[in-house]
């Protein structure tokens, strides 16, 4: 019964909240380097990072967004 409270609860918050509008985030990503790309950089791991900045139309499933590696 108290699975069932909380479900209806989660259920019924979920109508009234509202999406972000803006969303900002980070990836640090990493690869293995083989083949000739690994004798070009002289490492085995190769590090990446970005940066995200998204725009979410409120009334449509839509994104705009711009990310910098």
């Amino acid at each position: 019964m108290k699975k069932l409270i909380q479900l209806v609860f989660l259920m019924a918050l979920g109508n009234f909240a509202h999406a972000q509008v803006w969303s900002a985030g980070g990836h640090f990503n990493g690869g293995i380097a083989v083949g000739e790309l690994k004798n070009e950089v002289g490492g085995l791991f190769i590090p990446s990072l970005s940066g995200l900045f998204l725009y979410e139309a409120p009334t449509a499933p839509v994104s705009l967004g711009l990310e910098l590696g």
